[in-house]
């Protein structure tokens, strides 16, 4: 359900990521500590899932706010590996609902466990991310993640209670809030707690990552149709087959769908395979990708003005940069 974050991003090329490399290479190395190798069949594919990666954007939001205010690097890594290791168990307990079978080009814990030992290795995730967080010594970062960690799990159940409905906009955006938002505003948003005090300035950066949060998922969902399934590991369409109702559609059906019958039998789950390929042609054709692309360039804008008031720092400019990374995209 979560993000298309398939393989693992070639930092050296992005100018945002450059920058960062060794607090990236020290990223990697604690996130591989928390689960040792040695422990069980179990702990070894938690590993496995770990090594495979995705883009770091929440560790890296979290190291850049906090260069911005030139805060502790070892609070910092403790913070960023803690936010990280949050998001990979939303993965785990995403994949279990959603039966998948392959993230990041792996196997998932569900496709080789019984579901009980599925749940609690997302669990022990979720436990070892605290202690991480823990590690700062900082009530208000430990607030913010807890803060986080709620409307993560709030997102799902209602993306969960709302699968083939067609919710309304204001819905959908409390949905990827939770899901996707949520935790990109408490990985900016913690990076310049432990680094200022000035109110001003850590809301610049909470707003900042919620707006980018926002349009990342925005982006995800135009992704899941325009993409191919090779980049994003699952068919195209995806979501709309899992009876997630994500922008592009919600679009299409203020534009072109009230009186479509085949429309309706795909949101209800009733479709065939065609219908359903069909209805994939039908919004791609109606202009109603490129408008949510257009929703989540918006996004971004709004994203980089927030941080007119943060010190004009080579650490600010990265955030710009990752930010337009975002709707540029194509996996």
């Amino acid at each position: 359900m979560n993000n298309q974050e398939d393989n693992p991003m070639n930092t050296a090329s992005i100018s945002f990521a450059a920058t960062i490399e060794p607090e990236l290479k020290r990223l990697e190395e604690r996130l591989i500590q928390v689960v040792p190798i040695n422990q069980t069949t179990v702990g070894e594919r938690l590993q496995t899932l770990i090594k495979a990666g995705g883009k770091r954007l929440r560790p890296m939001l979290t190291f850049y706010a906090a260069r911005i205010f030139d805060a502790d690097p070892e609070r910092t890594l403790s913070v960023a590996s803690g936010i990280e290791l949050l998001h990979t168990a939303t993965l785990i307990h995403d994949d279990l609902v959603d039966n998948a079978q392959e993230r990041r080009g792996v196997a998932t814990l569900n496709s080789m466990f019984p579901m009980g030992l599925v749940v609690l290795s997302g669990d022990l995730l979720f436990a070892e991310a605290a202690r991480l967080v823990a590690e700062a010594d900082h009530v208000g970062v430990v607030r913010s993640f807890a803060r986080a960690l709620s409307e993560i799990c709030r997102g799902e159940l209602l993306q969960a209670q709302t699968k083939n409905t067609l919710v309304s906009m204001d819905e959908y955006y409390e949905r990827i809030y939770g899901k996707t938002g949520s935790l990109f505003r408490t990985a900016a948003e913690t990076g310049a707690m432990l680094g200022t005090d000035d109110p001003a300035q850590i809301e610049a950066l909470s707003e900042y990552g919620r707006l980018l949060g926002m349009a990342f998922q925005i982006v995800d969902d135009a992704l899941d149709f325009i993409s191919d399934a090779g980049r994003l590991g699952k068919p195209i369409g995806h979501d709309l087959r899992e009876g997630v109702i994500s922008l592009p559609v919600l679009l299409y059906h203020a534009r072109d769908g009230h009186d479509n019958g085949t429309f309706q039998r795909v949101i209800a789950g009733r479709a065939t395979d065609a219908q359903i390929t069909a209805t994939i042609e039908a919004i791609k054709a109606s202009g109603s990708i490129d408008e949510a692309l257009q929703i989540a360039r918006d996004f971004v804008r709004r994203a980089a003005d927030t941080l007119s008031v943060v010190p004009d720092v080579p650490a600010r400019q990265a955030l710009v940069e990752l930010a337009r990374f975002a709707v540029v995209r194509d996996y």
